[in-house]
């Protein structure tokens, strides 16, 4: 039976999020081998096999109002979509459908018993957490943290569940972005100036990303660093950012496609947070030979195999002390981008991980 995939990302594309443009990475791979690949997605292009469903999204007067009733308006964007979804799900007889949203994976599952279909649910979890419930709703889970992934096994084993389980981190595809604009590399290269320029990659505000953190170590690194946030920024907190660094600090919004540039003028790249459900920011960093430095958890280093990169992220003077001591040689930056461009190539690229990934969609 030839299969026929259905790959929901209902942020794209309109929402700036790891989690949408994995989404759209991987369906421009896995076309390459199948003509039965489609997109479902919230906004943007209609290209060839992609789809858009029109739903109340998330910075709509609605689901702002209903925001405040209940959860948040993100959670009411999704809930919204999940109706159109249903239909086109089973109108398109999908063989297999593919999503990282919970929400959606649940509403499927509950329509596939009522209508009696047989397509199967790939559930990837994109958070970090203890959750079993998704063991209830997905036939095969994709796994793509280890802490996850450790904790899932362990209960399907209590529950006595038969749940297919796989390990499957995310990938990165240097050959499906484009090129910048030369006024983009201008406006960083007059920021960096003669100075070491160190990459922020995320939303400021959200309290996940623990980038107050970053702001009150940055404020005691010398004068030779220079910190720009890519990303959303609140009003307030920019106001903040500025009176404590001044022309230390740059922030701004860039297209996916413009960010290998980025990593490219960077001389490394800083993610705070204590956890995550992967950071496929810290894979496109390793793509473009970018240290990194990140919090000193289990799923993290799992991700550099490299202690080097890794410091206590909740423990003060901690980032301060990093930066002043240990990233002080060029040399040992490249050798660190070196090292984990390697680790790319052999853990994270398409190229290392695309066998697997057919075999989940049954492409193989």
């Amino acid at each position: 039976m030839r299969k026929k995939v259905g790959i929901i990302s209902f942020g794209l594309d309109h929402v700036k999020r790891g989690v949408e443009s994995n989404a759209l990475i991987l369906f421009k791979r896995l076309s390459e081998y199948s003509s039965d690949i489609y997109l479902i997605k919230g906004s943007g292009h209609i290209g060839r096999n992609q789809i858009i469903i029109n739903s109340i999204k998330r910075n709509s007067i609605i689901a702002q109002i209903l925001g405040k009733v209940r959860a948040d308006n993100v959670y009411w964007e999704s809930l919204f979509f999940i109706f159109p979804l249903i239909f086109h799900v089973l109108k398109m007889k999908y063989t297999v459908v593919y999503t990282q949203e919970r929400m959606h994976a649940k509403a499927l599952f509950f329509i596939r018993k009522i209508v009696k279909e047989k397509f199967k649910i790939v559930y990837c979890e994109a958070f970090q957490n203890d959750n079993t419930e998704r063991l209830n709703f997905a036939d095969v889970l994709q796994e793509i943290n280890l802490i996850n992934l450790k904790s899932i096994k362990e209960q399907n084993l209590q529950l006595q569940k038969t749940k297919t389980i796989k390990y499957l981190p995310h990938f990165y595809d240097i050959t499906c972005i484009n090129k910048a604009e030369p006024r983009l590399i201008n406006e960083l290269l007059e920021f960096k100036g003669n100075n070491k320029l160190l990459l922020f990659v995320g939303d400021h505000d959200h309290w996940h990303k623990n980038f107050r953190y970053l702001l009150n170590e940055f404020q005691n690194v010398r004068e030779e660093w220079v910190l720009l946030g890519c990303g959303d920024c609140s009003f307030e907190l920019l106001t903040i950012i500025k009176k404590e660094l001044g022309c230390r600090y740059k922030n701004i919004l860039v297209n996916h496609d413009d960010m290998p540039t980025v990593y490219k003028l960077a001389d490394l790249f800083i993610l705070p947070s204590l956890d995550e459900g992967f950071g496929i920011s810290i894979i496109e960093a390793f793509a473009y030979k970018l240290p990194v430095l990140l919090h000193n958890n289990e799923h993290f280093c799992n991700l550099t195999k490299d202690n080097r990169q890794h410091i206590d992220m909740t423990k003060k003077g901690a980032l301060t002390n990093k930066l002043s001591t240990m990233y002080v040689s060029n040399y040992e930056l490249t050798e660190m981008g070196k090292y984990n461009h390697e680790n790319y190539e052999c853990r994270y690229s398409w190229n290392a991980l695309s066998g697997e990934y057919l075999e989940l969609f049954e492409l193989k």
